[in-house]
C-alpha cells in the first residue's frame, strides 16, 4: 500500500508543479497546450446547451480524434456547466486509474517503478495538458492487453469483458482497432475462438455505429480529423512499396527514438521472461502504431504505445548483470529519459503559445465578430469560447473545404466561391502555410500578430495574418490596432498594413 500511495502523491505533486507552471507562463489563465482540446470542448459544449453535435451551433460535424472523449465532457457539462477545466481533472483521474492498474497487475515495487515511468516518460502528466482522450487510450489499451493475456482473470466473465474493454479502447481513438485485431489473433492463436470473437464485435461497435451516424448526417463514415491525418501509402512509387514493406516503422522510430528503445528493451527482456506471450502482443502493437500511425505533434500519439512498452519492460524484466549489460540497459533509457523532460519541460511552453496565439484570436472574435462568419483554420478556441460562424479552411468545422481537401479539388478559387457564398466577413489565418503548402491567400491582408522570439512547438505557424474579405479594411484594421494595444500579452508583436 505504501507503494501505491507514493505512486499517487509524486503524480499529484508534479501534476500540481505543472499547473503552476502553466498559470505563472499565462500570467493566471490556464490554457490546454493544443487548441485541439478546445475543439471537444466546443461540440460538447454545444451539445450541452444546443442540442447539437457540432464544432458551432449552427450545423452538425464529424471531426472529432475520439468517439467516446466528448461523450465524457457531455457527461461532466451537464453535472457542473461548460468549463475548461473538466477535461483536466477526467485526465488527471484516468492517469491515477493507470496508476491503480499498474498495482492490480505488477508486484507493488514493479508497479511503484512503472507508475513513474507512464508519469515522467510516458507523459500521461504532460498528456494532461492537453485536453486530449490520450490517458483513456492509454489506459483501455493496457487494460485489454491484461484481460487478453490473462494478467487479469475475470473467470466466466471474460467474453463480456473482452467486448466491453474493447469496445472502450476503439471508443477511445480509432488507432485502437489495431490493438483489437492484433489481440483478437492472439486469442485464436491460443484457441479461444469465442473470446477472439468477443473482441472484433466489441472493437467495431463503436467505430461502425458512428460512421453509420456521421454518413446519415452528411459526413464521412470516418471523422475528418481521421481522413486528413491517417498515412497512406503511395504504392506506385518505389519510395511508398518499401515504406509499406516497413520503412515506414523504421522512420517513424528515429523520429522518435523512445520507441526503439522500448521496442529494443522489451525483446531484451524476453530473454528471461515469463510472460513473453503478452509481450509479444504488446509488442505488435507498439509496431503497428510505428508502421501505421503517427507520432509527434507534442508526444501524444504514441505516447500509449510507450507506456505499454514500459509496462512490458516490468513485467519481464529483471536487473541487468554485468558492466556491459548496465550501460547497455541506461544507453536504452537516455531515449526515454530526453523524451520524459522535453514533455515536462513543453508543457507550460506549448500552453503559453496557445494562450498568445489561439487564444487571444477567441477573445478577438468575441469582441468584434461573435456570431460573425468567420474563415480560420485553427478552430478549437474560437468555437469553444464565441458563438461564431466559422468557416474552417482544414475541413473539421467545414464539410465542403474537407471535400476539397480528400478529393483533391483544394484550390484558391474555390475557396474563395465558398467564403463568399457563404458570406465571410473576415479570415484569421496561417497565411505562410497557406503560400507554401496549398496556395497563397487572395483576400487583402491588413494586419499580422507575430510571436517574439518562438520556433513554435505545437501551433502550425508563428504568424496570423487578418484578411478583410466582406469586412471594410479599414473597419479590421482599428480593432487590430485597438485590440493589440489593449488586449495582447507580452512577446507578440503586431502590425498593420
Amino acid at each position: 500500500m505504501r507503494y501505491l500511495l507514493a505512486a499517487v502523491l509524486v503524480h499529484l505533486l508534479m501534476f500540481s508543479l505543472l499547473v503552476v507552471a502553466v498559470l505563472t507562463a499565462n500570467g493566471g489563465h490556464f490554457q490546454y497546450a493544443l487548441d485541439d482540446a478546445y475543439i471537444h470542448m466546443a461540440v460538447a459544449k454545444n451539445f450541452v446547451l444546443s442540442g447539437v453535435w457540432g464544432i458551432t451551433p449552427y450545423a452538425t460535424t464529424s471531426s472529432l480524434s475520439s468517439v467516446l472523449w466528448p461523450w465524457l465532457l457531455v457527461g461532466t457539462y451537464s453535472l457542473f456547466g461548460v468549463n475548461a477545466l473538466s477535461p483536466l481533472l477526467l485526465n488527471l483521474l484516468l492517469s491515477l486509474l493507470l496508476i491503480g492498474l499498474a498495482f492490480l497487475l505488477l508486484p507493488p515495487r514493479r508497479a511503484f517503478l512503472f507508475s513513474l515511468g507512464a508519469s515522467l516518460l510516458g507523459s500521461t502528466l504532460g498528456l494532461t495538458f492537453t485536453g486530449l482522450e490520450h490517458i483513456l487510450h492509454a489506459l483501455a489499451t493496457l487494460l485489454l492487453l491484461a484481460l487478453t493475456a490473462d494478467l487479469l482473470k475475470v473467470g466466466r466473465w471474460s467474453p463480456l469483458a473482452l467486448f466491453s474493454v474493447a469496445a472502450l479502447t476503439t471508443g477511445a481513438r480509432y488507432e485502437g482497432m489495431a490493438a483489437v485485431l492484433i489481440l483478437s489473433l492472439y486469442r485464436l492463436y491460443r484457441r479461444d475462438p469465442l473470446g477472439a470473437t468477443a473482441l472484433l464485435l466489441g472493437g467495431a461497435i463503436p467505430v461502425v455505429l458512428y460512421g453509420l451516424w456521421s454518413i446519415s448526417a452528411g459526413w464521412y463514415f470516418l471523422p475528418t480529423s481521421v481522413l486528413t491525418k491517417m498515412y497512406r501509402f503511395n504504392l506506385s512509387s518505389s519510395a511508398g512499396l518499401m515504406d509499406f514493406l516497413g520503412l515506414k516503422a523504421v522512420r517513424a522510430a528515429l523520429k522518435e527514438p523512445a520507441l526503439y528503445s522500448i521496442v529494443v528493451a522489451s525483446l531484451w527482456s524476453l530473454e528471461r521472461g515469463k510472460f513473453k506471450g503478452a509481450a509479444l502482443a504488446g509488442l505488435a502493437i507498439i509496431l503497428a502504431q510505428l508502421q501505421f500511425g503517427n507520432v509527434g505533434w507534442f508526444y501524444r500519439y504514441e505516447a500509449y504505445a510507450v507506456i505499454l512498452g514500459l509496462f512490458i519492460l516490468l513485467l519481464n524484466a529483471s536487473p541487468p548483470e554485468g558492466w556491459f549489460r548496465r550501460m547497455a540497459a541506461l544507453a536504452l533509457m537516455l531515449p526515454l529519459l530526453l523524451r520524459g523532460w522535453k514533455v515536462l519541460h513543453g508543457v507550460p511552453t506549448a500552453s503559453n503559445e496557445q494562450f498568445r496565439q489561439d487564444y487571444q484570436m477567441a477573445m478577438f472574435v468575441r469582441r468584434y465578430y461573435d456570431g460573425g462568419v468567420v474563415v480560420l483554420n485553427d478552430v478549437g478556441n474560437v468555437a469553444f469560447y464565441t458563438e461564431a460562424r466559422i468557416l474552417d479552411l482544414w475541413g473539421l468545422a467545414t464539410r465542403e473545404t474537407a471535400e476539397m481537401l480528400l478529393e483533391g479539388r483544394y484550390t484558391w478559387e474555390r475557396v474563395d466561391s465558398l467564403v463568399r457564398a457563404k458570406g465571410g466577413e473576415i479570415g484569421i489565418l496561417y497565411g505562410d502555410v497557406f503560400a507554401h503548402r496549398h496556395f497563397p491567400i487572395g483576400w487583402e491582408e491588413v494586419g499580422i500578430w507575430y510571436l517574439e522570439d518562438v520556433k513554435p512547438l505545437v501551433v502550425g505557424s508563428p504568424a496570423l495574418y487578418f484578411y478583410a474579405i466582406s469586412e471594410e479594411p479599414d473597419t479590421l484594421r482599428s480593432r487590430i490596432v485597438r485590440y493589440s494595444r489593449m488586449e495582447l500579452p507580452p512577446k507578440v508583436l503586431w502590425e498593420v498594413f
